[in-house]
């Protein structure tokens, strides 16, 4: 039997014409036009409102989200992150795109809480 893959043409068709009237005018903006900067807080104000928090923040990439994480956290140049080997590559470059100092748990490719007795 032949399982067909997923489509979203029946779940999204009749959101087309809307979709691609908003694709439009995106598409069509420079970088920093007014119209533009308006489509990115109106979707920070709508996703934090979603979640339910105070503010929301968009990011050119996962890696940017990472970063801003890192330095909201209160992570700052020198300091160590540790983290797994056993990730993408963007959670090491977060890290030292930001001047921390990576430590990587090789021997167990895994990260394991450290519980004291």
């Amino acid at each position: 039997m032949q399982i067909p893959f997923y489509s979203f043409k029946r779940q999204i068709f009749h959101l087309k014409e809307e979709l691609l009237k908003e694709f439009n005018i995106i598409f069509n903006c420079n970088e920093y036009e007014p119209e533009l900067l308006n489509y990115v807080a109106e979707l920070e104000r709508s996703f934090a409102n979603y979640c339910d928090v105070s503010f929301g923040v968009g990011t050119d990439s996962g890696t940017g989200a990472l970063q801003l994480s890192l330095l909201a956290s209160g992570v700052k140049i020198g300091d160590e992150v540790i983290t797994t080997p056993n990730t993408y590559i963007a959670t090491a470059l977060a890290i030292s795109n930001i001047g921390a100092f990576l430590s990587l748990l090789i021997a167990t490719i895994l990260l394991e809480p450290f519980i004291p007795t």
